[in-house]
């Protein structure tokens, strides 16, 4: 009953004036206090969003937050407001109204401050052609099924990011078709990818507090660390697209400012890296990016890395955990350690087209050529990770704030053979 009217209120508040379209929230500090909301103000006067925590018995929108930044950039007037000092593990509430009306009610959580379980998504590469855009709009259907604490989304969010109409698409169809019945919007943790050629893409459309496009925050205490990371920092601006591999001082200074915070966060049990360049492709139609391993590998393995989710190159694989390595045994610069390597995941194929998985390693656990994503459900004892496969549309059947682990029937997992639909870590002893 409480859901049905939870749906009812938020379908006859979508029935007033809504002069704003295109909503996000936005992780990128400390998403268990804060959350940047943002949206394109089409529209009516001033706008102010307001906001509660939702408990069952009221729904009070009782505080108020005004618009901070204002970016009218790709054909859009995106506004941010950016909530702090918000509960953690809490459901809030929000709206935003001005002087022409008030949207529908929409609602999002915040991280949880204390260990505990949650399961997150992590993806990338989509494209805005006819054919991209229909492959992404099916992917993207499948996240409020899953229902994951947030989404890493691991870049090439357009086919050209300098084209202001394949931006108000991709937004379009992010805040339409990942929302629930109910209202319901998780996080996405943007990352920039070679189709974002400049560095202000990213920051002028998410609010991101850090225009270098890299940034760390905690997710359940000390049980897991998120990098978002900028593999693109090099990238020619007269070349758009084509990654730099000398040392720059920009890729400097961010290396730089890994080491250091994985330094000071050697606490934390869990540690993913996101960034869209994949060290070591697995399609013979990418090279290597020799760039990246020479600085961020050997990082990885001292500081205990666990996950690095890779895009690029619109394939599925999982590797076994790895490290670097030379001489005997080594493959392309690295061996398998369960112990304390780190497990690759990737690369892309959110909607973008799969290329064929062909450039296998010794150390490659699995891999395929489909659309997919990965459905990773953290533990404070385990990680699970799941491959989604997005070839079909997603049917009905779909997960709830009371079921958020199970896998619905109708979503099909990469389950080889030899290993079923799900990858613990840490890896059984064989």
């Amino acid at each position: 009953a409480a859901a049905l009217a939870s749906v009812l209120i938020y379908c006859l508040a979508a029935a007033a004036t809504d002069k704003t379209e295109r909503l996000r929230v936005v992780w990128q500090q400390d998403p268990r206090t804060s959350a940047p909301i943002g949206w394109d103000q089409l529209g009516g006067g001033r706008a102010v969003l307001h906001y509660g925590i939702w408990n069952e018995d009221e729904d009070p929108l009782d505080q108020t937050a005004q618009v901070d930044r204002t970016e009218n950039y790709m054909g859009m007037r995106n506004q941010f407001v950016h909530l702090s000092g918000l509960t953690s593990d809490a459901r809030y509430r929000f709206q935003i109204r001005d002087d022409d009306g008030s949207t529908a009610i929409y609602w999002f959580r915040t991280a949880p401050a204390a260990p505990q379980p949650f399961s997150f998504i992590a993806g990338g590469d989509t494209k805005t052609d006819p054919i991209g855009r229909f492959r992404c709009r099916r992917t993207n259907r499948y996240v409020p099924k899953l229902r994951p604490l947030f989404i890493v989304f691991v870049g090439d969010l357009t086919s050209d990011g300098f084209d202001a109409r394949d931006w108000q698409r991709w937004l379009a169809d992010w805040s339409a078709d990942t929302r629930t019945d109910d209202g319901r919007l998780f996080p996405i943790v943007p990352v920039r990818g070679n189709h974002e050629p400049d560095s202000e893409i990213l920051d002028k459309l998410f609010g991101l507090k850090d225009a270098r496009n890299y940034f760390a925050f905690n997710i359940g205490g000390d049980l897991l660390r998120v990098y978002a990371l900028n593999s693109e920092i090099n990238i020619e601006k007269d070349r758009p697209q084509v990654s730099r591999a000398d040392a720059t001082p920009a890729l400097e200074e961010q290396t730089a400012w890994f080491l250091e915070d994985l330094a000071e966060h050697q606490g934390v049990q869990y540690k993913l890296a996101a960034y869209h360049k994949p060290f070591r492709p697995h399609t013979s139609r990418k090279g290597e990016n020799d760039y990246l391993y020479n600085r961020w590998a050997h990082l990885f393995y001292e500081y205990r890395v666990t996950m690095a989710v890779e895009g690029d190159s619109h394939l599925h694989k999982i590797t076994y955990p790895i490290r670097p390595a030379t001489g005997d045994g080594a493959h392309e610069g690295f061996v398998r350690d369960d112990a304390r390597g780190t497990l690759f995941l990737g690369e892309g194929s959110w909607g973008a087209l799969p290329r064929s998985a062909d450039d296998l390693k010794p150390w490659t656990m699995q891999a395929g050529s489909f659309a997919q994503f990965k459905w990773v459900h953290v533990y404070p004892d385990h990680l699970e990770i799941r491959t989604v496969i997005t070839e079909e549309a997603a049917g009905p059947a779909a997960n709830s704030e009371e079921n958020l682990f199970a896998v619905p029937a109708d979503v099909q997992l990469f389950a080889p053979d030899d290993q079923g639909d799900v990858v613990r870590y840490p890896l059984a002893a064989e």
